[in-house]
């Protein structure tokens, strides 16, 4: 495994690699290619701090990655399933290199159980802050043909 900071031609095998890492099973929807594609291609996006971006690679491809939200302060860590080990100095990196001055927090799924603990390990304390990052309302007056008994619902009783 080998290290090295991101570069503006890594970009399609970062994008590989969030999509591998939001396969299905996998617990990290949290944090996508679609994300990372509107945070680079944002007017407000700041690319000459994306070299902060670091990257675990086995050979060429890229197995972990520790990513700032569209700005410091805010990360998303995360390796592939043959290089969880990593997780820890990912953890490392991010909190070394893409905090701001009020600290770091961290992206991470609550289904995302040996992640939060490697956060709680290095420090980091869980918040009651959530974020949806994908979520598809359905629009009223949906009509359907369904079985008898069967109905149409917003499992979201938040939503109007």
């Amino acid at each position: 495994m080998s290290f090295r900071n991101y570069r503006e031609t890594d970009y399609p095998a970062l994008c590989d690699f969030l999509v591998a890492l939001n396969e299905p099973g996998r617990e990290h929807i949290n944090w996508n290619w679609a994300r990372l594609e509107w945070m680079i291609e944002h007017p407000e996006f700041d690319r000459s701090a994306s070299n902060a971006i670091g990257l675990w690679l086995d050979g060429e491809k890229i197995v972990g990655a520790a990513i700032y939200d569209m700005y410091f302060g805010e990360a998303f860590c995360a390796a592939l399933p043959p290089a969880e080990a990593l997780f820890p100095a990912i953890l490392a990196y991010a909190y070394r290199e893409l905090r701001d001055e009020a600290g770091l927090a961290l992206a991470i799924g609550e289904g995302n159980l040996r992640e939060i603990e490697a956060a709680r390990a290095a420090g980091f304390l869980p918040t009651e802050q959530t974020e949806t990052v994908m979520r598809r309302a359905l629009p009223g007056g949906l009509s359907a043909a369904l079985p008898e008994g069967f109905r149409l619902v917003e499992l979201d009783h938040a939503v109007t």
